[in-house]
């Protein structure tokens, strides 16, 4: 069906926290390496069409002491978070059992008081965490043990080769250690002003560098076994994708951490990056395209990261590569002035003009340098929704993408969908945008979920704080649906579960699409609520029953029928008649997936019984339509005679079967099978 609809990429929104764990092997996060993820990624493959596997960034994260906030798009940028790393693997022969059982043990003990549908960030993140303790034991055995040889020249190589930019991460972490806390304002002028060749000469920055390695060369090194670990294990879990035809697509986000701010003082700008609530320090955009400057080198490094870990990227707040918009710090002003300019309509500075494809140019250069003759430069996707003020992806005009984003790959949602706009119509005919250079989906980590959308429940008022009115939105987007589908409008408009499943079926009208988990497995609760920061935020994940819960979705009308929304899309498409055989099988396939309960064995047989039946009948057509060409009937014959041993067979064992089975419908039974 996919083939028929000219389908291509079919990317699945997980962040690797929100991975299920295995019964009692949870550490508080899913994590993209390991057997149980592996077996995750094959149901996703298998239930909803997937080809890639989407993570959000993966850095490492920097808690909202205040609000126990921790957001992936205000993590590192450079480095990887060490919740990436499987500890089961550090207790196993193969490293030499370098981590104990019992300390392993703890790491799960201390993930038990949360729900296993929340991710348990304290546990794993941060100096204090049962996670770092568990890493610095196994750090230390490493060291000591006479069986990792091969391993230590492995870890030796990667601090050769990321030397420039792990140190830095390393010193962060030890002065955060000196002074108790990682607000860098607080600590002394040399230490603050490290990096900062105007502050800092380069013989006192050298001589304090010395001290610090010579004081802290144990707790350097273990910042190096960690980035090590981290990139191994992400590495395993992208080969182990690729075995399954599956691709990793990253999240480059538009931030960077503290320690990246302390680090690269001059590749930043006394301003925000995006909203002001976002807290995020902007790149300094005035000088960014020139080769050689310091936000130049930082932001091909950022890249050049990237693109060594994934095979597609997704460029986060991809428009402000193009016209970014910054919000001074308080008294920042006069920093920005000259370079800038104040726009009243966005009510903060934008560069004189707009950057056009500089940057663009730079990224995609950046990671053809690394990928070599691997490298696509439709596998790069910028995301391009702002407000109407802030950033337009369209040439409203002249009716098409802006010159910028000509020829290269746009990510669109359908939650703002209307008659005008991110419908397939506007989007292909009027804009003249070619299928291949845009990604559609429903919505992402930030909208609104699908199901509260379909419900009219405007969760933590997300879209009152953005002006818009829920019953609106949904309003707007029934007139599109209902032409583009064929479906009935006020259907639409009086059922959730129908909006739901059009809203899903829509997406495969485009040929490259994405979808969101909380979505797909039919979750209500805001994934980030944006504005309204909480502990819940980015915290949502599978537990390790996953697959009941994504069925009980799918019965509920909640979740992804990937059937009944391939089924839609070829119909849309006029496309039932033409490919009936595939379409006739969907609608079987959807029914099947819609029915609640499971087969009894009786059941189970007699559908095997059909299949084979059904296969033999093809086979033998298609048999007896070659001897007829052949004009032999001799190996027909023998053909028939093999078949109805065959069919035989298996009716005399259905037929015992039945006599010991009651074959009614056991709708009692809730498993998924």
């Amino acid at each position: 069906a996919l083939s028929a609809l000219g389908g291509d990429k079919v990317i699945m929104i997980v962040p690797e926290t929100s991975f299920p764990s295995q019964e009692g092997k949870n550490i508080g996060v899913g994590q993209l390496n390991s057997d149980y993820s592996s077996k995750f990624c094959d149901f996703l493959q298998t239930y909803t069409g997937a080809n890639s596997i989407k993570v959000l960034p993966q850095g490492e994260y920097y808690e909202n002491i205040t609000e126990r906030f921790y957001g992936n798009y205000s993590s590192s940028g450079l480095t990887l978070g060490t919740h990436n790393i499987n500890l089961e693997e550090l207790a196993s022969k193969e490293m030499d059992c370098i981590l104990s059982k019992d300390t392993l043990n703890r790491v799960y003990e201390g993930a038990k008081n949360t729900p296993s549908t929340m991710a348990a960030f304290e546990n794993v993140s941060g100096s204090e965490s049962n996670m770092n303790k568990a890493l610095f034991e196994a750090f230390s055995n490493f060291t000591k043990s006479e069986n990792l040889e091969k391993e230590k020249q492995l870890f030796s190589d990667y601090k050769k080769q990321n030397f420039e930019i792990i140190e830095k991460r390393a010193l962060f972490e030890c002065l955060s250690k000196d002074y108790k806390s990682s607000k860098v304002e607080i600590w002394n002028e040399t230490d603050r002003f490290l990096f900062d060749t105007d502050k800092v000469s380069d013989e006192v920055r050298t001589k304090r560098i010395q001290e610090l390695h010579q004081k802290h060369s144990e707790d350097i090194d273990f910042v190096f076994f960690k980035q090590y670990l981290a990139d191994k294990n992400l590495a395993k879990a992208r080969e182990n994708l690729h075995k399954k035809g599956m691709t990793l697509t990253g999240d480059c986000l538009i931030g960077f951490s503290p320690d990246e701010h302390w680090a690269y003082p001059k590749a930043f700008e006394n301003a925000t990056i995006g909203p002001v609530e976002w807290n995020l320090k902007a790149l300094n955009f005035s000088n960014v395209a020139e080769n050689g400057s310091a936000s130049n080198n930082l932001l091909k490094l950022k890249v050049g990261q990237f693109a060594k870990r994934y095979d597609n990227i997704r460029f986060d707040v991809g428009w402000a590569y193009i016209d970014p918009i910054l919000h001074p710090f308080e008294g920042g002003k006069s920093s920005l002035d000259g370079r800038y300019v104040y726009r009243e309509n966005v009510d903060g500075y934008r560069i004189p003009g707009t950057l056009s494809d500089k940057v663009l140019n730079i990224i995609e250069d950046t990671v053809k340098t690394v990928k070599g003759d691997s490298y696509k430069k439709e596998n790069l996707f910028y995301e391009i929704e702002a407000g109407a003020n802030e950033f337009s992806a369209y040439d409203w005009r002249n009716n098409s993408a802006i010159p910028e984003l000509r020829g290269r790959t746009i990510v669109q949602s359908t939650f703002y969908m209307n008659n005008d706009y991110a419908n397939i119509g506007q989007i292909e005919s009027r804009m003249r945008i070619p299928r291949s250079n845009y990604i559609l989906m429903a919505g992402n980590h930030d909208h609104l979920s699908l199901n509260a959308l379909a419900q009219r429940k405007d969760t933590d008022n997300l879209l009152k704080s953005t002006g818009n009115n829920i019953i609106e939105v949904v309003e707007n987007q029934l007139e599109p649906l209902s032409k583009d589908l064929h479906l009935d409008k006020s259907t639409l408009k009086n059922s959730p579960e129908e909006f739901v499943r059009a809203k899903f079926a829509y997406n495969f009208l485009a040929q490259n699409i994405k979808m969101f988990f909380m979505d797909v497995f039919g979750r209500s609760e805001q994934f980030d609520s944006q504005d309204a920061n909480s502990w819940k935020n980015y915290r949502y994940r599978l537990d390790a029953n996953y697959e009941r819960e994504f069925h009980t979705a799918v019965q509920n009308k909640k979740g992804l029928n990937i059937m009944d929304a391939l089924a839609k899309a070829l119909k849309a498409r006029n496309m039932d008649k033409s490919h009936s055989s595939v379409y006739n099988k969907l609608v079987n396939f959807a029914n099947i997936l819609y029915t609640k309960g499971a087969l009894t064995e009786a059941e189970a047989n007699q559908a095997t019984l059909s299949s084979t039946i059904s296969t033999i009948t093809e086979t033998g057509t298609s048999a007896a339509k070659n001897v007829q060409k052949n004009k032999s009937l001799a190996p027909l014959w023998i053909f028939l005679a093999i078949c109805g041993g065959i069919v035989a067979g298996v009716k005399a064992k259905q037929n015992k079967q039945n006599q010991k089975t009651n074959i009614s419908l056991n709708t009692n039974k809730k498993t998924s099978t």
